[in-house]
């Protein structure tokens, strides 16, 4: 069984996996408390209908893929 997206593609993005589970939690609430998607919507692609029913969870981890979602240390030294 496959994940798409590959782990590693998403841990370039973030640097560990810490990091990236933090990101990826944040920006799901976002979603979920009524952010918009930051995914770019192309109604002529056929699987359009999927990015409005995606789960803030998987939407969250797409945006994060694409490099829509960066995060900043507030401290330097600590991850």
């Amino acid at each position: 069984m496959m994940i798409d997206p590959p782990i590693a593609d998403l841990l370039e993005k973030a640097g560990d996996r810490y990091t990236l589970v933090v990101m990826v939690s944040k920006r799901a609430r976002q979603i979920t408390a009524g952010s918009q998607s930051r995914l770019d919507r192309d109604k002529s692609r056929k699987d359009s209908d999927k990015d409005e029913n995606r789960k803030s969870l998987t939407t969250a981890i797409y945006e994060v893929l694409e490099g829509k979602v960066k995060y900043v240390r507030k401290k330097e030294g600590i991850k």
